[in-house]
């Protein structure tokens, strides 16, 4: 009985694992787009990002259901069943391969947490200097210059229509 529960947890870690690349993969798109400054395209990542993790939601959920149904099998609360214990106790058809899976599933999760990192840092960084520019222009402490390279004037004439 165990091992169809174990085989629907493979075929779960496997997917969560499909949808964390997924995941992985469009963080990259998404990494271009904020450093093309292509706002129209990172709308599109994000919005598909939203799907994505509607998906992983659904799979950890099915995870967990699968856990507590082996955990009662197996008399153990929930929380002593990690993937440790589970290869120890599984029959031997599934310890390699629940091991890599889970192997694998850590791996991507971490590599995409750290690419979650740099994204977020790029975003902070592009608004810290959209904000700075703006504060600039308001200010009127930006020197405007003519086709020229004269200097003609303050970043505020860039914004006000003077002959209003």
């Amino acid at each position: 009985m165990p091992a169809d529960f174990l085989d629907k947890l493979e075929r779960t870690i496997n997917l969560e694992s499909e949808l964390y690349q997924d995941l992985f993969d469009i963080s990259l798109t998404k990494q271009q787009a904020i450093l093309s400054r292509d706002i129209d395209k990172l709308s599109q990542v994000v919005r598909k990002e939203e799907e994505l993790i509607v998906d992983v939601r659904k799979a950890e959920t099915d995870r967990l259901n699968i856990l507590d149904i082996l955990a009662k099998l197996w008399r153990l609360s929930t929380k002593e069943l990690t993937l440790k214990k589970i290869v120890e106790l599984a029959p031997s058809s599934h310890t390699n391969r629940l091991k890599r899976m889970g192997d694998n599933l850590l791996s991507t999760i971490k590599e995409l947490a750290a690419l979650n990192k740099v994204n977020e840092r790029l975003v902070e960084d592009s608004l810290a200097l959209t904000r700075l520019l703006l504060r600039t222009i308001v200010d009127g402490n930006a020197i405007v210059y003519g086709h020229q390279g004269k200097k003609e004037g303050r970043g505020l004439n860039l914004l006000l229509n003077q002959q209003a």
